[in-house]
């Protein structure tokens, strides 16, 4: 069984919604899926830091967003091991 995520990430790192947005946009989604067979394990997280969000086995490259030069895997875990 796969198992499916969807992640808001902002622009900016540092970030966050408001309480009362973030539960608005929790309940839109809720209300866009059609059953409540869809709906069973739907959570909404909430992370008071910077978080790393890995995509499991879809991950194709690591790439800076201002030069588009790609990191290599091994180097890229080891700084997020790092920090």
């Amino acid at each position: 069984m796969s198992v499916n995520y969807l992640t808001v990430i902002p622009t900016d790192p540092y970030w966050q919604p408001s309480q009362d947005a973030a539960d608005r946009a929790e309940a839109v989604l809720y209300g866009m899926l059609p059953d409540d067979d869809a709906r069973r394990g739907m959570e909404a997280k909430w992370h008071d830091s910077v978080e790393v969000v890995f995509c499991g086995a879809t991950l194709a490259k690591i790439s800076c967003p201002h030069c588009s030069a790609e990191f290599a895997p091994g180097w890229w875990g080891e700084v997020v091991s790092e920090r």
